[in-house]
């Protein structure tokens, strides 16, 4: 059986628009400020909320710079006789959520007839990444479009599609990106006007681009959300077509861009042809709209957070591209920005492609191991854009060589004496790592005045090698104070991390504080990795003196037994063994003491190359100024504040160290999630309720 990934790549410029009729902003009332007299033998101008939008000559580009009724207009294309004052945002007829438009095959096949002779058939060629996933994979090469985008088939379509009237009177569109692009290039092939209207954070080197394909360009507007209005606004008083460039029907048609439509005209082509073809869908973790659509059975509003895969930030799926796909999707997963950034670089260097974020992500579910299931299969992937900008591409390939290991950050505190910088360089040169950049700080140092902080990026082969860097530093006797951080990405998976539990015993009671949220919250987490089947290794400190675990742990039901120790960290001779049994790469951590145990026994994990996730919710210290609140608290309030703040330090400094050193600081919650990653978990319902109560006050 042959599978296919489909990646829902879409522009933020086509889709950040988060309803399908934007609502008005006080801002958008008509004035008489939006007023401004037509003179006789000048051409008029558009107002948009108070500012002056002046239409270019074809192929120009006005910047609108909230401009007044006293400027003097620039030459500007044809447009109305009188000048226009908008007050509202008229529908887009083709996206109407009250009645979608589903296409069916028939539309797909007609639309791909009809533009054959007008876009580049581009290669499916096999991928120099299949022998490192287990998977035969294929990539279906759409970035090799003129315009570098699959988006050209649906432009040209829509294109093709309009009457004589309504090509002679051109097209309007809102984007920042893709479509934008297409939709220039192919107007001007066909003789078709193109306005485009580009928010002031379009790329500059999109903005020229369109221009030199012959439309006028308006950079107006924050966001495409404004863009789209002021674009809907202008089709209605100048008579064009708005396009949509992700949800109009003729572009779903052929599988276009944007808030599902690539998708959607993908799974309804293929499950016509072969049915038995799996279609994988893949969305950002910042923006997981679709899979938000598909739980609520309708579009719905996502919090779009900022993303590599800009063109996956959509905030609501189009309607007609929902209706389409009905349950064509057989998975959809979310992946990371680490790995859509380790996509991009992989593609460069193995592909020798230059690939956006967008069109990365599905590469990066397989890279991640989100998909075993497909190991031994065929896979076809399309890379579906590749218009990132320089800087931006600068930026990702840096991310991901981070991610990778390959390109580390320590901060150390060296002797400033003759010598002192060498001795560090010696070191790193000794372990074959290449030094790209060092920064010397001596005026704001907290320790002593004869030292120097050194903070250093360096490049290392691989994550095993960066490891070898870690180890080495954190042993060298010479870096009295060391600060590193190794960008791992440190995700987590149920069945290569295990959960420690540090002695949570009956003698601490009554000394550590916020002791009984602690044990809580530890429970907590402790139902949780039993429910999906983790390992847990719990230890005692010298049980005879300090007794045993509280039943309130709840370890009596699973049938947990402590190991009993006397040294001051759980990384003794048994519990090595059982994570190296079990294949264990990452451990979760709670317990007593922060400052004392669970501090060296995550520096025994890190220097054993485990990756180290402290819980802060489920770790505390000792108040050692109890005795002396307590006499002291008749007579001043804020002195008991003020006292009992020491404890805070000790678990603060605890955390500190311990995150200096590689480990990651995370809360129960954020593990238990990111354990299940989403609803489609089949034990997601009940860890849903499990972590539904509210937690105790830990501290924090």
């Amino acid at each position: 059986m042959q599978l296919l990934i489909y990646s829902d790549v879409t522009r933020r410029s086509v889709s950040a628009s988060i309803a399908i009729t934007p609502a008005m902003s006080q801002n958008d009332s008509p004035s008489t400020s939006d007023t401004h007299l037509a003179v006789p033998g000048t051409p008029p101008v558009f107002t948009l909320n108070g500012d002056v939008i002046q239409i270019g000559r074809r192929g120009s580009i006005i910047l609108d710079q909230s401009t007044t009724s006293s400027s003097t207009p620039r030459q500007v294309i044809s447009a109305p006789s009188t000048v226009v004052s908008y007050s509202d945002v008229p529908l887009d007829p083709w996206c109407d959520p009250d009645n979608p438009v589903a296409i069916n095959f028939q539309d797909i096949s007609a639309a791909a007839y009809k533009i054959k002779d007008g876009i580049i058939r581009t290669p499916c060629d096999l991928s120099h990444m299949s022998y490192m996933t287990g998977m035969d994979i294929f990539f279906k090469k759409e970035f090799l479009q003129y315009t570098g985008s699959f988006k050209e088939r649906g432009a040209r379509y829509t294109l093709l599609m309009l009457t004589p009237e309504q090509q002679e009177n051109g097209v309007i569109a809102a984007s920042a990106g893709n479509h934008a692009l297409a939709l220039s290039y192919h107007g001007q092939d066909l003789g078709i006007p193109v306005t485009v209207i580009m928010p002031s954070i379009a790329p500059i080197m999109k903005v020229q681009a369109c221009s030199m394909y012959g439309a006028d360009v308006v950079v107006k507007g924050n966001d495409i959300g404004e863009c789209r209005a002021y674009a809907l606004r202008m089709a209605r008083d100048r008579n064009l077509v708005y396009i949509n460039g992700y949800d109009h029907p003729h572009i779903l048609a052929v599988i276009p861009i944007g808030g599902g439509g690539l998708i959607a005209g993908a799974a309804l082509a293929v499950k016509n042809l072969c049915p038995d073809i799996q279609i994988i869908g893949v969305e950002p973790e910042s923006c997981a709209s679709f899979k938000a659509a598909y739980e609520a059975g309708k579009p719905v509003y996502t919090k779009a957070s900022s993303t590599i895969a800009d063109g996956l930030a959509v905030p609501t799926v189009g309607v007609n591209a929902f209706a389409t796909v009905g349950n064509l999707i057989d998975k959809i997963v979310t992946v990371s920005e680490e790995m859509i950034a380790i996509a991009i670089l992989r593609l460069v260097e193995l592909e020798k492609a230059v690939v956006e974020g967008a069109g990365a992500a599905a590469l990066a579910a397989v890279l991640a191991g989100s998909l075993p299931e497909l190991r031994g299969k065929r896979v076809v992937i399309p890379l579906c854009g590749g218009n990132i900008d320089t800087t931006v591409l600068g930026r990702c390939l840096d991310r991901g060589l981070a991610a990778d290991g390959r390109l580390v950050k320590f901060t150390v505190s060296i002797s400033d004496r003759p010598g002192g910088i060498a001795e560090m360089t010696k070191l790193l040169a000794d372990l074959g790592i290449s030094i790209k950049d060092i920064v010397q700080e001596r005026a704001w140092l907290k320790h002593d005045i004869f030292s120097v902080q050194a903070s250093v990026v360096c490049e290392s082969r691989d994550k095993e090698h960066a490891e070898e860097l870690r180890r080495a530093l954190i042993g060298h006797v010479a870096l009295s104070y060391l600060n590193m951080a190794v960008l791992r990405v440190g995700r987590l998976a149920a069945k290569e991390t295990a959960l420690f539990l540090c002695d949570m015993q009956e003698k601490f009671r009554p000394t550590i504080k916020h002791y009984p949220a602690i044990i809580h919250v530890s429970n907590r987490l402790l139902q949780a990795v039993k429910m999906l089947d983790m390992p847990v290794i719990v230890t005692e400190q010298y049980p005879k003196g300090l007794g045993r675990t509280v039943k309130e742990l709840g370890i009596d039901k699973y049938g947990l037994k402590p190991y009993e120790k006397t040294q001051f960290s759980m990384m003794i001779d048994q519990v090595e063994n059982d994570l190296q049994k079990q294949s264990i790469k990452s451990v979760l951590i709670c317990g007593i003491e922060a400052h004392v145990c669970v501090q060296n026994t995550v520096l025994h994990l890190l220097e054993k190359g485990y990756d180290a996730h402290v819980i802060v919710d489920g770790c505390s210290s000792r108040n050692l100024v109890d005795r002396r609140v307590n006499k002291v608290v008749k007579c001043d309030d804020k002195c008991v504040s003020l006292l009992c703040l020491f404890f805070y330090f000790y678990r603060k400094y605890a955390f500190i160290r311990m995150q200096q050193s590689g480990a990651f600081l995370t809360t129960s919650e954020s593990v238990i999630l990111g354990l299940v990653c989403g609803s489609s978990h089949p034990k997601f319902k009940e860890v849903q309720k499990l972590i539904t109560p509210a937690l105790p006050d830990t501290g924090l």
